[in-house]
């Protein structure tokens, strides 16, 4: 058995493709041993072979169950932000359903009205394009792209301007429905 970390047994296979997984910089470390299910991946962003089986105990792998699960899983200072874009929302769009996809927090109300989620250093709303380009002046201050938009942790969430942006998508996906 080979100890835990090492390199020992493992050869370096530089296929495009391996077991349907494409990887498209670094190598794929493969076991020799009997263990051959289990495979190391060598990633030229990390320092040496990192588990699969540690990649998926990583909360960004994790399957959700529920917006409440979800939050729960968070720091104290990011779950408050959580909890108070849920209510905002819920506010805004009360007849919107709460569901997780992509594993983040969405309210559907004839089709995805908005997503949210946290990160290290922020809070990600995801109202689609057409939220953030209705909104592009407003949200000139945040960090944000075609669909997304990024509140920082350190500062209060600009709940004005949340209200309107859901209150607009709302109206946008109860027109599309007609």
């Amino acid at each position: 058995m080979r100890p835990a970390g090492s390199l020992a047994g493992l050869r370096p296979q530089r296929q495009a493709d391996h077991n349907g997984l494409r990887i498209a910089s670094g190598r794929i470390w493969a076991c020799v041993d009997r263990h051959a299910e289990i495979r190391y991946f060598y990633n030229r962003h990390r320092r040496g072979p990192l588990k699969r089986a540690d990649m998926m105990a990583d909360n960004r792998m994790r399957k959700y169950e529920s917006i409440d699960e979800y939050i729960s899983d968070f720091p104290e200072e990011a779950r408050k932000k959580l909890v108070e874009m849920r209510s905002i929302i819920r506010q805004q769009a009360p007849q919107a359903l709460e569901k997780i996809s992509y594993q983040i927090p969405t309210f559907y109300l004839n089709g995805n009205l908005v997503h949210f989620a946290a990160f290290a250093k922020h809070i990600g709303f995801y109202p689609t394009s057409s939220g953030i380009r209705a909104f592009e002046k407003e949200l000139s201050k945040y960090k944000h792209a075609k669909g997304s938009v990024q509140f920082p942790l350190e500062k209060p969430l600009p709940a004005g301007l949340i209200r309107k942006i859901v209150k607009f998508r709302a109206a946008e996906n109860m027109h599309k429905a007609k």
